[in-house]
């Protein structure tokens, strides 16, 4: 074990070291950083050059600051909150699969909301946008305050000034940084309780060693501030040439307050860039307010000239001669900025001579050449921010259609693409920060929650097979909850990010939106299918709930779900769907063929009654010439008892409509009959019918054969009783 000298030899070579690290990044910087606070300050208003407003301000002479920038700044840091861009986790090798990629990108999702991630990338974009370059970073807390569980976060950082990287770092996203600090100040009674027996709360000092331009207020690293504080910085280094994780430090100028092995692969420290390029061998940075500076100046100077100008027109100089204001010369001097009733003049010179009365020297301003200037300043301001007036929301011309403004609206917005992009630079290197670390944070078993892209939360068990077998991990996560079927190693595999970004989130989703309704109405039936991704992309209230909606209402083949239990659930859903149509085709053909049973039944219902028919005219026809047979015979005799035989003839004919009439019936009847006992049984009614058919038909013949054999013997009879 090493001795308490060898340990304070070993912190002063330490902080030796640091120290020099830290002079050579605020060295390095030092020019970057005074154009930075500059234009941050340009751009919150002090924007007169401090020598001329006090010499504007000692004469009286308006001052006019007509701060225009934000407009523009806004335009660019509004629409990177519209759009969001997030990064995409991909499955590469070594064991990676599409499933666990998804479940590693909803814990990336759980981090960055636990975390309000959303909130540093805005603090970090607007810097940026601002003056060149914004910081936020990456760091652990505890799940609870009584837990010793590890949790991943983002946190924003306030004053990008108070970073500061390695300048020998090559990548445009620092990612190869060998060191790198934040500094922070702690007031001296609140360092004193925390570090006790450091030897600047010992010594009750404060040092300013850990100081550059951008990260200095009064009272700052002094003692004869209103609140003295203690620089302090978090130090992150490897100690090694062949490390692969990075060492922190909490570092003084003389101590080493706290010290410990990070999960980090580089330091955690994440800029977003805006202009980055090298220049004469020096690094240049700038934002957008960089080059509109000087349009912004003009427009200040020419609006402070207007108005000097238009308010001093009608109190122009009175012109006199010597000696004519000698006598009231304390009103002549006030009538500039007094409205006096009236002023009396010597109407004489100094010489003794008559003179006219004192004028004033009344001079037309130049407005309108004063105008062209402001309109100049304004088309500057909108070239060297690259935002026109389609991307400022202002009116189009009369003569310019929709599609030319968004034309140049998508001009503008391509414009500064390189902002948005840069911070998906940024975004991509923290969430690969992020997956290298989850499996040195999540080491045990866990339920982890999970957010989906749709914003959704659900609930799924994890692993690290670096530590547990599966089975005893899956047993562990069944105590916790029975209802987790499924498990994923995310200690295995390696994955990669992509992070998608486009010009004009705005645009795009304005043009999706017109493009859709075109889409929609020239083909309607559309609307079951597309309809929830136009209504998603309006600028309307309740687009997305709608959306929502209306997506819930897809079939299943279009609802589409990065999660694999939820495209199980589809799968279910889908298969018990098909059951049911199965169901209801077997009822439909089931019903088709008793339909056509039935049908069949009526066929041949009706074709028996039409062969009744038949029969009954056959047997009707057979009737009628028995009958006309009969009354030949009663003509051809010469039988005198006439009336006799006309009546045997009425009766006849009685009894033959009446047994017509009887048969008919029979044979109605008979068919009702058939027709109520098929549905019962179908074989056995039919043949039961023929057999009536049958019976029927033979009582009628027998009964046409009775009626001719009786109308035969009284034919003969009652022609001899006529001889």
């Amino acid at each position: 074990m090493a001795s308490s000298t060898e340990n304070q030899g070993n912190d002063e070579a330490f902080l030796n070291l640091a120290l020099d690290r830290f002079k050579l990044a605020a060295e390095a910087e030092a020019t970057l950083r005074r154009d930075a606070l500059d234009d941050l300050e340009f751009s919150v208003g002090e924007q007169w050059p401090s020598d001329i407003k006090a010499d504007r301000q000692l004469n009286g002479r308006p001052c006019l600051t007509i701060n225009v920038l934000p407009q523009f700044i806004k335009q660019v840091t509004n629409e990177q909150r519209q759009q969001r861009p997030a990064g995409t986790v991909n499955p590469v090798g070594n064991g990676a699969d599409i499933d666990t990629a998804q479940i590693e990108q909803g814990i990336v999702r759980h981090i960055e909301v636990l975390s309000d991630a959303e909130v540093a990338d805005d603090y970090a974009f607007e810097y940026m946008v601002r003056i060149g370059f914004g910081y936020e970073r990456l760091d652990t807390k505890l799940t609870s305050p009584k837990g010793d569980q590890q949790e991943i976060c983002v946190r924003l950082i306030r004053n990008p000034f108070c970073v500061y990287l390695d300048p020998n770092a090559q990548e445009l996203d620092r990612s190869d940084a060998r060191w790198g600090f934040l500094v922070e100040d702690i007031p001296v009674s609140e360092f004193k309780e925390q570090y006790k027996d450091s030897k600047l709360a010992i010594g009750a000092a404060t040092l300013n060693e850990y100081m550059s331009v951008g990260d200095m207020t009064p009272g700052w690293a002094s003692n004869s501030g209103p609140l003295p504080t203690v620089r302090v910085a978090e130090y992150w280094h490897f100690k090694n040439p062949d490390d692969e994780e990075i060492s922190w430090s909490k570092i003084t100028a003389l101590d080493v307050l706290d010290r410990e092995a990070t999960i980090w692969e580089s330091v955690p420290l994440l800029g977003v860039y805006g202009d980055d390029l090298i220049v004469n061998g020096r690094r240049h940075q700038a934002g957008l307010v960089r080059f509109a500076k000087d349009p912004q100046r003009a427009k200040n100077y020419w609006t402070s000239a207007a108005t000097e100008m238009i308010a001093l027109a009608p109190k122009a100089p009175y012109v006199g001669v010597v000696g004519q204001f000698k006598t009231k010369r304390a009103q002549w001097e006030q009538a500039n900025y007094r409205n006096l009733s009236y002023l009396e003049y010597d109407p004489v010179t100094a010489a003794g001579t008559l003179a006219p009365a004192p004028q004033r020297n009344a001079v037309e301003p130049p407005i309108q050449a004063m105008n062209a200037m402001l309109q100049l300043a304004t088309i500057d301001l909108q070239a060297t921010t690259r935002l026109n007036d389609a991307n400022l929301g202002m009116t189009k011309r009369p003569d310019e259609s929709g599609k030319a403004v968004l034309a140049r609206q998508k001009q503008g917005n391509v414009a500064t693409l390189d902002y948005s992009d840069n911070l998906s630079r940024m975004i991509r290197r923290r969430t690969r920060m992020i997956l290298k670390a989850i499996p040195k944070v999540y080491t045990a078993p866990k339920i982890q929650r999970i957010i989906n892209p749709d914003s959704t939360v659900k609930q799924v068990g994890i692993y690290n097979s670096k530590n547990d077998d599966e089975t005893e991990a899956f047993a562990a996560i069944a105590q916790m909850d029975p209802e987790i079927k499924k498990i994923y190693d995310i200690g295995v595999g390696d994955y990669d990010v992509t992070v998608s970004v486009g010009p004009s989130y705005q645009t795009k989703r304005q043009e999706a939106t017109a493009t859709g309704m075109e889409l929609l109405q020239t083909d309607p039936q559309l609307l079951p299918i597309i309809g929830d991704l136009v209504v998603g992309e309006m600028d309307i209230p309740n687009a997305r709930e709608i959306a929502k909606r209306m997506k819930a209402m897809l079939p299943p083949q279009l609802q589409e779900s990065d999660d694999p239990d939820s495209q199980q659930a589809q799968l279910v859903a889908q298969h018990g769907q098909l059951v049911q149509q199965v169901h209801l085709l077997s009822q439909n053909l089931q019903q088709a063929t008793q339909i056509i049973q039935t049908k069949q039944v009526e066929q041949q219902g009706k074709a028996s009654i039409a062969q009744m028919q038949e029969l009954s005219r056959v047997a009707i026809v057979k009737m009628q010439e028995a009958t006309k047979l009969a009354v030949a015979q009663i003509n051809a005799s010469k039988d005198m008892n006439q009336s006799l035989a006309e009546n045997e003839i009425k009766t006849y004919g009685i009894m033959h409509d009446a047994a017509h009439e009887k048969a008919m019936q029979d044979a109605q009847q008979e068919h009702e009959q058939n027709m109520a006992a098929v549905t019962g049984a179908q074989a056995q009614q039919s043949q039961q019918s023929d057999q009536q058919h049958e019976a029927g038909m033979a009582q009628q013949q027998q009964q046409a054969q009775m009626e001719q054999q009786e109308a035969a013997q009284n034919a003969p009879q009652n022609g001899n009783g006529g001889q």
